[in-house]
């Protein structure tokens, strides 16, 4: 969330947080300043944070 909030304080642009899959994951991506959350992890053949975390829909 460091990283979100130097970002936010150098660049002008719209920042997204990405890959989110728990509301509190949302939610700290708010409060640490994102301008939009993409809620969701997308599965693929390399992917393994689904069955890793075990959240997500196949």
């Amino acid at each position: 969330m460091n990283t979100v909030r130097e970002r936010k304080a150098l660049y002008l642009a719209a920042h997204i947080g990405e890959n989110v899959a728990t509301a509190a994951g949302a939610l700290a991506l708010i409060e640490a300043g994102v301008d939009a959350v993409k809620v969701g992890i997308s599965p693929s053949s390399i992917c393994t944070t689904r069955i890793v975390t075990g959240v997500g829909v196949p």
